[in-house]
């Protein structure tokens, strides 16, 4: 009778350790790790160029939850870059839905000022992850430091146009 007391009191002594070990997991019930806080980001093709060559800027997003549309402004030193172009990314061409828009512009024709908008059209719904949103193209065209600004018009937003917040991580880039 021994043997099967002692197998009973181990099975016992296992569930109790899975029920401790659960309990302190990452479920919706108890999680250990801080939530994770939402970011926008620049990478850019390469931080020092030289006069003439061509800068590649993507905007990345991470953590985001629910996102149906950007609007942000960035700011830069037109005497040291010149913009160019941009290019939409795959972030919200995710899901099914049945097309984006993307609308980049000089504020008010004014070089050193990018408004940047985009949002999915139609049955819009709501995306999540990470991803590149745009990527733009500049031109070096002086020598010195250009600092690249997200202004304070900047908004990630879900479909009840409620704010998405996020940090916000700008860059500096060198023509030499």
């Amino acid at each position: 009778m021994k043997p099967v007391l002692m197998k009973y009191c181990e099975l016992v002594l296992v569930c109790m350790l899975s029920l401790l070990v659960s309990a302190c997991s990452d479920s919706p019930e108890g999680t250990q790790r801080p939530p994770t806080v939402p970011s926008v980001s620049m990478s850019v093709s390469s931080e020092s160029v030289n006069q003439g060559d061509i800068l590649e800027i993507e905007i990345n997003v991470s953590d985001l939850a629910g996102v149906s549309y950007a609007a942000f402004d960035l700011s830069y030193d037109h005497s040291v870059i010149e913009y160019i172009s941009a290019k939409e990314g795959a972030f919200f061409n995710r899901g099914k839905f049945e097309s984006t828009k993307i609308l980049v512009a000089l504020e008010n024709g004014t070089p050193g000022q990018l408004v940047i908008g985009i949002t999915r059209l139609g049955s819009i719904g709501e995306i999540s992850g990470r991803g590149t949103v745009v990527t733009l193209s500049f031109k070096a065209v002086g020598s010195g430091s250009s600092a690249l600004v997200f202004d304070e018009s900047r908004a990630f937003k879900n479909a009840d146009k409620q704010d998405i917040v996020a940090s916000w991580e700008n860059k500096t880039i060198t023509v030499l």
